[in-house]
């Protein structure tokens, strides 16, 4: 054992020794419980056992004088690993450290782990205490509400189509296909077309059948009635407080998912607005890629003034406003907007003086659209909805020019080459597109 070691040892046990040569005074009274607890570190081992035996002065008997030395020593040892926490946490990446140079790595990491816990017990942290939400310990960005990111993948709807365009059975919703253009009309009968439970199992089984109509290269939504519509229909919502949780649950994710497909249909999709948009109604129109709205249309959200949220709508809502102040003072303000406004939001593309114009209108659009090749106008919508908001970055650059290289090597890029190299009209462009 080093001397180092030794000495404190001998002088402790001295501590011990040299009060069995003083002459013992009178005998007093042990002291109280109290006044003993009252010492400080290793005092009180030195006199409780005197104090047991009626005599303050009376040496400690041997086997207490044994217990006191190993009590010690394990002080002395805990000392040390302290020292070494400590030593550790200071210079744990430095490899000459004494405590890292020449151990296994099982005994570093051990290390590494005892110097974690030493420095979080130092900060008042346990470190086996995990909380389900919010920042932690270990994890100080956790969020509070949201676990992003979101799924990129997007579950279908929930249940299969009733009916498609060749045994249509839906009245509140009209579905019509012309030549290359299918048309969407809602007709609720009572001139608002809100939107409930039929009117979005209208808009799903149009478009399911839509999604595998490759004869349809247009799509336009419209209403007849004043309304292009009113939102959710008010008379649902009433409903909705004798409904469980799931059933709204339910009917939400069905309107979510008939905006998310809507958006992803391979055709051009055009929503031509005879009347005013409120609520989820907005959501239907940005949720198109073409937005054509007579001047005397009117557009608002009244949500939070009724202590609701348009949640499902605001991912498209958001996307089509040009700047986010205008989307605060659509949805958080309440604010009525006309058609021209709305166009200086960015959510209308075209205003049209009367309602005769929003069928010239759109016949422009199809005849804009007749010269588009079909394929190559999906696919590029899927690039444009894939890389919208995402940074640039390696795996996008490498995305983008793999479906370029699959585009060019297919027949309407062949063709359309030929078609300009003879000035002459490629085939897809035969047909006009009509509704």
């Amino acid at each position: 054992m080093a001397r180092s070691s030794v000495l404190p040892l001998l002088l402790v046990a001295a501590l011990f020794v040299m009060p069995a040569f003083v002459p013992s005074a009178a005998p007093r009274s042990a002291p109280n419980a109290a006044a003993a607890s009252a010492a400080a570190g290793m005092l009180p081992l030195l006199v409780v056992q005197p104090a047991l035996a009626e005599d303050y002065m009376m040496p400690p008997s041997w086997p207490f004088l044994l217990i006191f030395v190993v009590l010690a020593r394990a002080g002395l040892g805990a000392t040390s690993a302290g020292m070494d926490l400590a030593a550790i946490s200071a210079n744990a990446l430095d490899p000459d450290d004494p405590s890292i140079k020449g151990r296994s790595w099982e005994a570093v990491e051990k290390a590494l782990k005892q110097r974690d816990a030493y420095v979080a017990s130092l900060n008042g942290y346990d470190i086996d205490t995990t909380e389900p939400r919010g920042p932690s310990f270990e994890e100080p960005c956790n969020p509070l509400y949201s676990t992003f990111p979101w799924e990129e993948k997007v579950d279908g709807f929930d249940k299969p189509a009733s009916c498609n365009y060749k045994n249509w059975r839906h009245q509140c919703l009209k579905y019509k296909i012309g030549t290359q253009c299918a048309t969407l009309q809602m007709d609720s009968g009572d001139g608002e077309n809100g939107l409930n439970p039929a009117m979005l199992d209208a808009f799903q089984d149009a478009i399911m059948d839509l999604q595998d109509r490759t004869d349809v290269r247009v799509v336009l939504l419209k209403s007849t009635g004043k309304f292009f519509s009113n939102g959710f229909d008010p008379k649902h919502l009433l409903a909705e407080s004798t409904m469980s949780d799931e059933a709204i649950i339910a009917f939400q994710i069905q309107y979510a998912k008939v905006l998310y497909f809507l958006q992803r249909l391979q055709q051009l999709t055009v929503a031509v607005l005879q009347g005013t948009a409120m609520g989820a109604g907005i959501g239907l129109v940005c949720a198109c890629d073409y937005v054509i709205s007579v001047k005397g249309a009117f557009f608002t959200m009244s949500e939070a003034k009724l202590g609701a949220v348009p949640s499902a709508a605001l991912p498209y809502i958001t996307r089509r406003c040009t700047f986010i102040k205008n989307v605060y003072q659509l949805v958080l303000a309440g604010a009525r907007i006309n058609a021209e406004v709305a166009e200086e939001y960015g959510f209308v593309d075209k205003v049209v003086d009367e309602a005769k114009d929003l069928e010239v209108e759109s016949q422009a659009v199809c005849d804009r659209m007749t010269l588009c090749a079909p394929g190559a106008v999906a696919a590029t919508k899927e690039v444009v909805m894939n890389t919208v908001g995402v940074p640039p970055s390696s795996f996008m650059m490498n995305y983008v020019a793999s479906i370029v290289a699959d585009i060019r090597k297919g027949p309407e890029s062949k063709a359309g080459m030929e078609a300009v190299q003879s000035k002459s009209r490629p085939k897809w462009a035969d047909t006009a597109i009509a509704p």
